[in-house]
């Protein structure tokens, strides 16, 4: 535990570009979002994982296993086959998109992240318990 606390990611903020801050904090409920938007961030590479269809490097992951000898073909078909399915989803409003996102001020204290409501940091509202950056590095 020591030496895991003795390895900890030290940022130097003065030396980084500033972290901009959100537009709001707080909790924002998102309602009824368009599945055009999510189709876009699509991470496909789970997929192929899924359906074991891994390229070889350097042809691995989304988009890199089209071009793969072996599997490349067999990708772009399961491919080819999704964004059908995905095009009647979102063309027939199979599904709704609801979702939740939230912005909170936060501190590193020891091994813990506090969560406060606002700005003051006076008091936190939530606290996420473990240590960071256990595994040995050669």
């Amino acid at each position: 535990l020591k030496e895991a606390r003795a390895k900890r990611m030290d940022i130097q903020w003065h030396k980084v570009p500033p972290v901009l801050a959100p537009k709001f904090l707080g909790t924002q409920v998102l309602r009824d979002y368009p599945l055009e938007r999510l189709v876009k961030k699509i991470d496909w590479s789970p997929l192929f994982a899924l359906w074991q269809i891994r390229g070889k490097y350097p042809n691995r992951g989304y988009p890199k296993v089209f071009n793969d000898e072996v599997v490349g073909a067999e990708a772009q078909r399961l491919f080819a086959d999704a964004q059908l399915l995905l095009q009647d989803i979102v063309h027939k409003k199979k599904f709704q998109a609801h979702g939740i996102m939230g912005f909170y001020p936060a501190n590193a204290v020891g091994d813990d992240i506090e969560v406060y409501a606002d700005e003051s940091r006076t008091e936190p509202v939530a606290t996420f318990y473990g240590l960071r950056q256990q595994c040995y590095e050669e």
